[in-house]
């Protein structure tokens, strides 16, 4: 089975833009099966539609659960390496107060999930959770900026993190529509408005992303837009 693990964040930022039927869309061309866990389904629907701010985007999740877009996984040995998980990542980085919390508990079940069902990527646009499997030294100079104090890094601590994580490729939702562009899951959409829009379009959906919580810089927006253009002309 083809999986991807997919954290709150990026469903948020895709619910924001209505663009969470993409994964719909890819599903149905690709096979590929989205996975979410019980505290993300929690954040995304229940706590959610409890706010009226995102209530709307709380049933749109729903709608993606029921109709078995985003499927939600939980088994008892996923919440005990969620626990380590958990445990690991925050006592990497150190301050003079202790341990520093870089992620909560959505997040290590997200990650935890991944290892155990050897999914494909994380889908995540957290640029904290990313920068932690991707780069977490850069990440410690960052925190240690932010927080205007030293940040100590634990290798011991990290290495063993790395043992359950080294496998997990990462994903942000930029990516997530870009494929879909490409793959022309778009073009009933973009021939409605026009040839003339479909820059307009792909840059739209990215500085939306961008702007609902998808940690990309504008330099990676032009950088996609000038990669895919050629099939805007």
């Amino acid at each position: 089975m083809k999986s991807i693990v997919v954290d709150s964040s990026s469903i948020i930022s895709l619910a924001d833009n209505c663009l969470l039927w993409t994964l719909h869309k890819l599903k149905e061309q690709t096979k590929v099966h989205w996975i979410i866990s019980k505290q993300v389904r929690r954040e995304t629907v229940e706590r959610a539609i409890g706010i009226p701010r995102f209530k709307l985007v709380g049933t749109r999740v729903l709608r993606n659960i029921v109709n078995n877009t985003l499927e939600v996984v939980s088994k008892p040995e996923i919440e005990e390496m969620s626990e380590l998980i958990l445990s690991l990542s925050n006592s990497v980085y150190k301050t003079e107060r202790g341990d520093f919390k870089v992620i909560h508990k959505a997040d290590s079940e997200v990650m935890a999930i991944a290892h155990n069902l050897g999914s494909k990527a994380l889908l995540t646009d957290e640029r904290i959770m990313r920068m932690l499997i991707e780069d977490p030294h850069s990440l410690r100079r960052i925190l240690s900026s932010r927080l205007h104090t030293n940040v100590e890094f634990s290798q011991d601590n990290y290495n063993k993190l790395k043992e359950l994580i080294s496998d997990i490729f990462v994903l942000r939702s930029a990516e997530v529509v870009t494929v879909a562009y490409e793959m022309g899951i778009y073009n009933d959409f973009i021939d409605v408005v026009g040839k003339a829009a479909k820059v307009q379009f792909l840059e739209g959906m990215l500085w939306g992303l961008k702007f609902s919580g998808c940690a990309m810089r504008p330099d990676e927006i032009k950088k996609y837009v000038v990669m895919l253009r050629g099939d805007a002309r």
